[in-house]
């Protein structure tokens, strides 16, 4: 009886290493998974923010010169049909 109470202890601490040892696995693989997974949601973000159309459309650079003379136009042209004469 000692005998097969021994082996059966045996059987059973084998059994528990072996499923403890299956669970960590287990565990490490879904980790890994997560990572890889975190790893393609950042570059697909990445991607998103870079190729993506900007909201406002981008105007071209115009000197300081070249606004302050529109300006001034238009200044004068407001001056000419508005003004009392």
């Amino acid at each position: 009886m000692n005998k097969v109470k021994t082996i059966l202890i045996i059987i059973a601490v084998v059994l528990g290493t072996v499923l403890a040892l299956a669970a960590i696995g287990m565990i490490v693989t879904a980790l890994q998974y997560l990572f890889w997974l975190g790893v393609l949601c950042l570059a697909a973000v990445a991607a998103i923010k870079l190729f993506k159309k900007s909201d406002s459309p981008q105007l071209e650079s115009k000197s300081h010169i070249k606004e302050l003379k529109n300006a001034e136009r238009s200044l004068e042209e407001y001056k000419r049909k508005y003004q009392v004469k």
